[in-house]
């Protein structure tokens, strides 16, 4: 999850490099991109930057447009972080009984 002020564009092919010197193998994991500050921009203007910002990262995964201070958006994020989770762990309990059923019948 990427939470960006500022020239998010910038910031976010910076915490790419980074991530990529560290293990290449981050980049392929899920990421989400979070804007913080939407508050400061009315609201046409912030919808219009936040798509342009998608737009010129060719962002496929999950964004969101969030005021940390005032907390617009936020529970949004908060939700859909659960549900990410929530799925991540019913795939594994899944695979886990997949497995469990092969070696059973292996045996």
């Amino acid at each position: 999850m990427h939470f960006l002020v500022g020239d998010a564009v910038e910031q976010v092919r910076a915490i790419e490099q980074e991530l990529a010197k560290f293990n290449p193998e981050l980049l392929e994991r899920p990421r989400w991109l979070v804007m913080n500050k939407a508050d400061v921009l009315d609201e046409n203007e912030r919808h219009t930057r936040a798509k342009e910002i998608v737009e010129r990262l060719e962002w496929k995964d999950p964004w969101f447009l969030i005021s940390a201070i005032s907390r617009e958006g936020t529970w949004d994020v908060c939700q859909k972080v659960q549900q990410f989770f929530d799925a991540a762990r019913a795939a594994a309990r899944d695979a886990e009984e997949a497995s469990a059923d092969v070696r059973m019948r292996e045996g």
